[in-house]
């Protein structure tokens, strides 16, 4: 192989990089410009951050084929293990670049916890892909319909409303509230029953007795998404 044809080939995954990362738009005028690696077309290759930006939304979106571009096999496999999708409220909190590798960190807006993946500035700049190769999660677990749920209820307990409405409908927020503000830290899960794209979560006031019941929009929280909590019923 020549060097004329290395340097194309070499163009041809900063082209694919550039696609993934910053759109098909700018990747089009990449490759019209050149059709091997010059100074400008390096220059155009995404920023480390902007790779692990492009990375979180490809899985947020469960954008797995994306997602294998531009990250290796292992933080692909980590990443949509923990969820898939990977949820749309992952809102970057802090970059930081050491010995040639930038972390970036994540924090999930609708479920919590954290990610922080890390993204090499040398495979970047070669033009190579797969260059986020780590990512570790911390204070974060997978969040099912009735851990989403649990979230509503507990900060509901403590009377944490700006919490409240992250999960819960603002229908549901009002009720809980109306009900009792705080709403108690006594409310014990009894029981779990999906139907119809809805898991209903019951909890039982060891304390002051009755059960409230909510509805929570399964696809919704899969995404990740706010106010999956749309429906709240209280029994005694």
């Amino acid at each position: 192989m020549n060097a004329t044809t290395r340097r194309g080939g070499q163009a041809a995954t900063i082209v694919t990089i550039v696609a993934a990362v910053l759109g098909t738009g700018a990747a089009t005028t990449i490759a019209q410009a050149s059709p091997a690696v010059s100074s400008t077309v390096v220059a155009t290759v995404p920023s480390t951050v902007d790779y692990a930006d492009a990375v979180i939304r490809a899985w947020g979106r469960g954008d797995r084929t994306t997602t294998a571009r531009l990250a290796t096999a292992t933080v692909t496999s980590r990443l949509f293990t923990y969820s898939s999708p990977g949820g749309v409220h992952w809102r970057r909190v802090l970059a930081e670049g050491t010995a040639g590798t930038e972390y970036a960190t994540y924090h999930d807006d609708a479920r919590g916890g954290y990610v922080t993946l890390g993204v090499s500035s040398v495979v970047l700049s070669n033009g190579g892909g797969h260059a986020a190769y780590t990512v570790r999660f911390s204070q974060a677990r997978p969040v099912d319909a009735a851990g989403y749920a649990d979230l509503l209820v507990r900060a509901w307990g403590r009377g944490d409303r700006v919490a409240a409405d992250r999960y819960g409908t603002a229908g549901v927020v009002q009720a809980l509230f109306s009900y009792s503000s705080p709403g108690g830290g006594f409310w014990r899960r009894t029981a779990v029953q999906g139907a119809a794209g809805t898991v209903y979560v019951t909890y039982h006031d060891d304390a002051r007795g009755g059960y409230l019941t909510v509805g929570v929009n399964d696809w919704a929280e899969q995404d990740g998404q706010f106010h999956a909590v749309y429906t709240a019923r209280f029994s005694r």
